[in-house]
């Protein structure tokens, strides 16, 4: 197995957004705030998947890999981002929450452009680590963020519920982040 290492660094993180149009760092800042694999969950992600709790906001999912249904929820600022474009792509209407600047869903082909263009333009192919970054690189991103309590006071998750989270099996989530 190999060890998913590279995270994108906050310092990073915060020149991406600065560098890409709103639509494409909507989309990696809900990829780096949720952890769902890029293209095959989040660009998929409607209306009916969202539901609004007393407790917050939850995104059932669909997991890729497992095939089950996994209910995440999810940050404040990722719930307010969901209200605000649910309002072009409400209950019913087949739009993805997440779109392109073209208002079409985003696509794996479309996100690798985006980021390869990006990474050319900040000048981070010859920069290793930076050169690995990808739209995956978020959800590795996430990862790291939940074991090391990034967003919790310095109070990590467990390897099981980050298994839970992001659709993995604990066995999974420890080869690829323990």
């Amino acid at each position: 197995h190999r060890p998913r290492l590279h995270s994108i660094s906050p310092e990073d993180e915060q020149t991406i957004y600065a560098a890409v149009d709103s639509a494409f760092r909507d989309f990696l800042f809900a990829a780096i705030h949720t952890g769902l694999r890029t293209f095959c969950e989040l660009a998929k992600l409607t209306a009916e998947h969202v539901e609004e709790t007393p407790r917050g906001m939850l995104w059932r999912i669909r997991s890729s890999k497992t095939k089950k249904v996994r209910k995440i929820p999810v940050r404040p600022e990722i719930a307010k981002l969901t209200r605000k474009l649910l309002k072009s792509a409400p209950s019913a209407s087949g739009q993805p929450i997440f779109r392109n600047p073209q208002g079409n869903p985003w696509k794996k082909s479309t996100g690798v452009k985006y980021f390869l263009r990006l990474k050319r333009e900040l000048e981070w192919t010859g920069d290793d680590p930076r050169s690995r970054y990808s739209c995956y690189s978020c959800r590795h991103t996430f990862a790291h963020r939940m074991l090391s309590g990034y967003w919790n006071d310095g109070v990590g998750c467990s390897i099981e519920v980050l298994a839970e989270l992001m659709g993995d099996t604990p066995k999974t989530a420890f080869d690829h982040y323990g």
